[in-house]
């Protein structure tokens, strides 16, 4: 019963005429129930998924029913149905959307299809790296509201992902995070970036060889003459006062000294405070 309600909607999108938002309306809010009501019981075709991904992907762009197209989106993602367009909408569209759409109710939607995805969709590793690459790269993006979705969705997926993912991104994550927390312009931003490294170190999903390994880099971070430099040095003193507070028991006992002597000559040069005035 379900399929054959689908098919008449699908019929029903195609006869219609774009410019009758209305009804396109009607019908994506009719199947995104039919979905999260009836999909339960049965399943759709893989014609069907495949049907419903492209009238989705076709009606996105438009304005007048881009809420309810994402919406019904999110009602596909919520079923965890499969298949290649999908990926592609995800990738071309969403993420995209989800920076850059000047309406924030629209960037929260495309927020929550995108971080559901990553949770849900079976992906492999150098597809998860690529989507994490564009969040991080887009953390350079103009508008600050865009930033601080991105930094929202960061916190979110190093909450829920699996301890091996956020292991194995750590590093990637920790230092993108470290150079927006020292070179946005945004205090708000600057704030935020600090929340999600500290959700990072604090998550109990880095692994000691991986905080070894990030103190070890902080510490040869740049050479005397460079670490003069007042960015590239709070850059470093903001990422040893996480590591030092709580990142993992070993950043204390491995590197106490280190730390205490860096922290101690950065208060001297009065340069802690500025670290702080950032958190």
């Amino acid at each position: 019963m379900l399929r054959k309600f689908l098919n008449r909607i699908f019929k029903l999108f195609e006869q219609t005429q774009s410019s009758d938002s209305d009804f396109i309306n009607s019908l994506f809010r009719c199947t995104s129930e039919l979905i999260r009501t009836y999909a339960i019981y049965q399943d759709l075709s893989e014609i069907q998924i495949k049907t419903l991904v492209q009238i989705i992907n076709t009606h996105i762009p438009k304005y007048a029913v881009q809420s309810n197209a994402l919406q019904c989106l999110r009602s596909v993602i919520h079923r965890r149905f499969v298949c290649a367009d999908l990926y592609d909408l995800i990738e071309q569209q969403v993420q995209e959307m989800m920076v850059f759409n000047i309406t924030p109710s629209i960037r929260g939607i495309c927020s929550s299809i995108f971080v559901q995805f990553l949770l849900d969709y079976p992906l492999e590793n150098e597809r998860i790296e690529e989507h994490l690459n564009f969040v991080l790269k887009n953390l350079a993006c103009k508008r600050m509201e865009g930033r601080i979705q991105l930094l929202e969705i960061l916190k979110t997926l190093i909450e829920k992902l699996p301890k091996n993912v956020v292991d194995l991104y750590c590093e990637l994550l920790f230092f993108t995070l470290l150079l927006r927390a020292v070179n946005d312009e945004h205090t708000e931003c600057r704030v935020k970036v600090l929340q999600v490294m500290r959700s990072l170190v604090f998550s109990k999903k880095i692994s000691q060889s991986k905080v070894k390994t990030l103190l070890s880099t902080v510490l040869q971070m740049g050479t005397a003459e460079e670490n003069k430099r007042e960015l590239l040095q709070l850059a470093k003193l903001n990422a040893l006062q996480l590591l030092a507070e709580g990142g993992a028991e070993s950043s204390n006992k491995l590197k106490g000294p280190e730390i205490c002597s860096i922290l101690q000559s950065a208060y001297q040069d009065g340069i802690v405070s500025e670290v702080e005035s950032l958190q």
